[in-house]
């Protein structure tokens, strides 16, 4: 038995190796408190999107949900947990009417539709938890670690690796109307993980876990300069490749020089836009310039450099699409995502469905320009992670994924 077990909607099983972070820092709080824990977590194992996954995909969801109501079965406990996106909510609502089926447990929910629309769950949940509840440290014990270090290609994209995903951060204080995080920032802002917290953190996972590298999820890690350069300090004497997310207007060249000399390979730009008009409009905060210094320095220090561009924004005209061509070609990121804009509650922006003739150009394009940087990057790649496998996305099925195909 056990005070509480932790679930995710069995959909996010589908994981690409990323750790179920939320439960990881609730149980933190829920263990601070003396009460025992227990994460149902049953990720697939097949990854790689090709005709049999899909064809076996609601098979796997519906296994991995049987085994999750399983543990509510044998371990008995008192509460459980239920984490919650806006796009999840049928799914765990019908998920917590299987859980009342088979136990009298207290239904907590909570994560992002949880905070910014509470009464969805009235009648429902027995409690709403609104924002983060957690002590800053994340229960890896709790979760299947040989699992997660699998060598894979989606942490760092294309990267072949044992590979960490770790938080150092909550929330983005930027204000960009298509993306829900401006909305969520009252609630989910916090604390930075100071940099030698980050790194103990990352050493141990190396020693405990045999990760090779690792990737900062936070939504802005580049938030606070000294704090990087503190941090590169420390993690280039492990030896660990790593990656992040950044924003073009939070870094300069010397700061893009220490991350490449601390074994930072890649880092992942929202560029979203392809004219100063657009950026504003969307109330980015970046201009070109910033963007185009950001590409050059990454490329004068070898670390290679993901740009996502975004479309079907309410209003978009042809003349957007090729201001988006346009800057590709100028600054030739390793990685092109270009990404379809879809409502969530908390955007700012109203709801547009994507047409068929939108989303045929997005596939054609990225194939485009990706192959035409495979291999001229790929030498690059190889010299920077020492004698680590590199394996692209951008060939054959990894390739069809990356273009939502």
């Amino acid at each position: 038995m056990v005070d509480i077990v932790l679930i995710s909607p069995p959909s996010r099983m589908d994981n690409h190796y990323r750790p179920p972070f939320s439960l990881l820092y609730v149980a933190s709080y829920y263990r601070e408190q003396g009460m025992s824990v227990k994460i149902a977590d049953f990720p697939f194992t097949e990854h790689i999107r090709n005709p049999t996954f899909w064809k076996n995909r609601s098979a796997m969801v519906a296994q991995s949900k049987a085994k999750m109501l399983n543990e509510v079965v044998v371990n008995k406990p008192k509460a459980v947990g239920i984490s919650c996106y806006s796009t999840e909510l049928d799914e765990v609502k019908e998920l917590i009417s299987d859980v009342r089926r088979i136990s009298d447990a207290k239904i907590v929910v909570g994560g992002i539709h949880p905070t910014l629309k509470p009464e969805d769950f009235n009648g429902i949940a027995d409690e709403v938890i609104r924002g983060r509840r957690d002590n800053g440290y994340a229960c890896w014990d709790l979760i299947d670690m040989k699992h997660y270090s699998t060598p894979n290609p989606y942490a760092i994209r294309g990267v072949m690796i044992s590979c960490g995903q770790v938080v150092s951060g909550f929330g983005c204080p930027s204000r960009c109307k298509f993306c829900v995080s401006s909305t969520l920032w009252e609630y989910f802002k916090g604390e930075q993980k100071p940099a030698q917290v980050l790194y103990d953190e990352l050493v141990m996972l190396k020693i405990k876990y045999g990760i090779k590298g690792f990737f900062i999820i936070d939504d802005l890690y580049t938030i606070n300069k000294a704090r990087i350069r503190e941090f590169c300090s420390l993690i280039k004497k492990t030896g660990l490749v790593w990656a992040c997310a950044a924003r073009c207007n939070t870094l300069d060249e010397e700061t893009i020089k220490a991350m490449s000399k601390a074994n930072c390979i890649q880092l992942d730009f929202g560029v979203e836009r392809g004219s100063d008009r657009s950026l504003k409009e969307l109330q980015k905060g970046i201009t070109l310039q910033q963007i185009r210094n950001v590409f050059m320095w990454c490329k004068k220090y070898k670390v290679r450099a993901l740009a996502n561009f975004l479309v079907n924004i309410p209003g978009e005209t042809q003349q957007d699409l090729k201001d988006i061509e346009k800057l590709i070609m100028e600054i030739k990121p390793t990685i092109t995502l270009i990404n379809v804009y879809q409502y969530y509650l908390g955007c700012k922006l109203g709801k547009q469905e994507a047409s068929e003739e939108l989303l045929k150009w997005k596939r054609k394009y990225m194939v485009k320009v990706n192959w035409r940087n495979a291999l001229k990057f790929s030498s690059i790649w190889h010299s920077r992670i020492d004698s680590f496998q590199t394996l692209s996305l951008l060939v054959k099925e990894g390739l069809n994924q990356l273009c939502g195909r």
